[in-house]
C-alpha cells in the first residue's frame, strides 16, 4: 500500500496575539505569565482509520519515526523554535476528537525550563 503523510497547520490565532503581551493578570510574580508564540500541526500517518502505532507494521512505524526525525531536523535548522513536542493523543479521555492515526507537533519560541535543566544534567552525567 502506498500512502503519504498529511501535515496540516492548526495554529490557533490566539497563540499569535501580541496584544495579550500588554495585559497583566496580576502584579504578583507568582502568577507571572507571557503569551505563547508558536505553531501547531497535525500529522496523519496512516490511511486506515483503525490503525494505531501499536498495530502498524515495523516498517510503517519506522516511516513515522523517520518523518518525526526529518521534521525535528527541519525545525532545528530554522532556529526560530526552542521547543518541539511531538505527541500522539488518542481517545476521548485526552480530548481527541478524531480517531484516525495522527500526532500533533507543537513548536514554541520559548524553551521549557524543566526540560532545559534535565538536558543539562544529563549532558553533565554523560561526560
Amino acid at each position: 500500500m502506498s500512502w503519504m503523510f498529511f501535515l496540516e497547520d492548526t495554529t490557533d490565532e490566539s497563540i499569535e496575539d501580541d496584544h495579550l503581551a500588554s495585559k497583566a493578570l496580576s502584579e504578583n510574580p507568582l502568577f507571572a505569565w507571557a503569551p505563547a508564540h508558536g505553531d501547531c500541526q497535525v500529522m496523519c500517518f496512516h490511511p486506515d482509520s483503525n490503525k494505531t502505532l501499536a498495530l502498524m507494521s515495523p516498517a510503517e512505524v519506522r516511516r513515522v519515526i523517520d518523518a518525526w526525525c526529518d521534521l525535528t531536523t527541519k525545525y532545528q535548522s530554522q532556529r526560530r523554535y526552542r521547543w518541539l513536542q511531538i505527541f500522539e493523543n488518542r481517545g476521548a479521555a485526552v480530548g481527541c476528537s478524531n480517531m484516525h492515526p495522527h500526532c500533533q507537533l507543537f513548536k514554541d519560541v520559548y524553551g521549557l525550563d524543566l526540560v532545559s535543566h534535565e538536558g543539562s544534567s544529563l549532558r553533565f552525567r554523560l561526560v
